[in-house]
């Protein structure tokens, strides 16, 4: 593989790959018009879909379908060293990714994924509804919120020092309760503008992983499909890449 791009664009692009912390090592495939990467958490708790069209970079290259692992921690405190708006060449040659550019030559080890690479959407979608698992459960309750209002809830969480988050829909407005949503402890209730592209009759579902990730990568509108007691699947989509966060849902099982 080998692509060229801007030192900022080049950040961007691991900081959606890594999910802040949910995949710190991750692995890049590449086809002909494309470079792609679906990957599962290690202990199950996300599954993460990033798709980069051509159009994203300045040069793209494929000769084979190509896959590597790479880590990303590593690369991205090496990239952030490069100065902005430097042209980066980045190729893989044997086991090695190299980035190199004006006064800028580095060599990372790269490695050859272990087991079977996900190369395939990770779900079917029956008129714009996802559908999960065996059971093919329908995510039928879709709405967005502004990426600050996304990122509010999230430091509604930092605060009161808890990833527990429920949403649910009243009277046609998506509520978030943030905190000790069981029980009688502290908590914030958040109702944030959102826009209901399509709704089922209800909704009842909480998350304890992945939002404050998630609002720390996103830049765009959050976009959010989900339904009661059920995974929840986050996305952001641009001209230029669909970065997506399927994240299960918290059950009485899980106490």
């Amino acid at each position: 593989m080998k692509f060229k791009l801007k030192q900022e664009k080049l950040e961007t692009l691991l900081e959606k790959l890594m999910v802040k912390d949910i995949l710190p090592s991750s692995i890049i495939s590449t086809k002909s018009d494309k470079l792609f990467s679906v990957q599962r958490e290690e202990h199950a708790r996300a599954l993460r879909f990033l798709s980069v069209n051509k159009s994203y970079f300045e040069e793209f290259e494929c000769e084979k379908e190509e896959s590597i692992e790479i880590d990303v921690p590593t690369v991205l405190a090496v990239v952030k060293k490069v100065l902005p708006n430097t042209m980066l060449t980045i190729e893989t040659k044997k086991n090695k990714l190299v980035i190199s550019g004006e006064n800028v030559n580095i060599k990372l080890t790269v490695r050859d994924p272990e087991g079977a690479v996900i190369k395939k959407f990770p779900f079917e979608v029956d008129n714009g509804v996802p559908l999960i698992g065996d059971d093919k459960i329908p995510l039928n309750v879709h709405f967005s919120l502004a990426i600050s209002d996304f990122k509010d809830i999230a430091d509604f969480g930092r605060s009161l020092k808890t990833e527990f988050y429920a949403f649910d829909l009243k009277k046609g407005k998506i509520n978030v309760k943030v905190g000790d949503v069981l029980g009688v402890n502290d908590s914030i209730t958040f109702t944030p503008p959102s826009r209901h592209v399509k709704s089922g009759e209800s909704l009842s579902v909480i998350f304890v992983y992945a939002i404050q990730q998630i609002a720390d990568t996103f830049q765009n509108d959050v976009e959010i499909k989900t339904a009661t007691d059920s995974p929840g699947w986050f996305y952001e989509q641009t001209t230029d890449y669909t970065l997506g966060i399927l994240v299960p849902p918290y059950t009485d099982e899980d106490e």
